[in-house]
């Protein structure tokens, strides 16, 4: 599993100046989300960064 960060241009990450991405995920810019894209490029859980569990739940029942 690889992990990445989306943020701005003043960041070292991959930037997302225009909110492409987090209007593709209905993320409202500033909030720290969890978005987890299978390799088979379907989406997982979308959850609140806080929420660890919801990515590690999907995981579980993916066994």
């Amino acid at each position: 599993m690889r992990a990445y960060t989306i943020g701005t241009a003043h960041t070292d990450s991959p930037a997302d100046d225009e909110s492409h991405a987090h209007s593709a995920y209905g993320i409202v810019p500033g909030e720290d989300t969890l978005v987890l894209v299978r390799p088979d490029n379907h989406m997982g859980p979308i959850a609140p960064a806080t929420d660890g569990r919801a990515v590690q739940d999907h995981l579980d029942g993916a066994a």
